[in-house]
């Protein structure tokens, strides 16, 4: 009886040729955090270190001046040069205290270093999601 009940399974779920495919998926709307990363790497690109600064969380801030960034950010971003292509690779929900963070990863081609990938945490904070913490690998 449960072979019959599996070959029925498999034979409902297998189309026929006259089964209409089924539409194409469609991408995922981005999501307020990987606009609010994109938004922020956009003014790390551009080697806007103040803007970027102003633009991460407290957290981020409490740890580094803007003087700290500015030399940081230029010390990491001048050797990898300009940013050719960046493709979002996953986002993740992290359930950390107190209310968790999501993590944006990206695959960025450099103009000296393909396929770095870099990852950013990110937290709510005043009804926006903010930059904490950032990684290039």
């Amino acid at each position: 009886m449960s072979f019959a009940l599996a070959l029925l399974a498999f034979a409902s779920m297998s189309g026929s040729a006259d089964t209409p495919a089924a539409p194409p998926l469609t991408a995922p709307a981005e999501s307020a955090a990987v606009a609010a990363a994109l938004g922020w790497l956009a003014l790390v690109d551009r080697g806007d270190w103040n803007g970027s600064w102003e633009a991460t969380g407290q957290s981020f801030k409490t740890l580094n001046t803007p003087e700290t960034w500015a030399r940081v950010a230029h010390q990491v971003q001048g050797p990898l040069g300009a940013v050719k292509a960046r493709v979002l690779l996953n986002e993740e929900a992290v359930p950390a205290p107190p209310y968790g963070y999501q993590m944006v990863k990206f695959r960025t081609d450099y103009a000296n270093k393909a396929g770095a990938i870099e990852t950013l945490s990110l937290v709510r904070e005043g009804g926006s999601w903010r930059v904490v913490g950032v990684m290039v690998e």
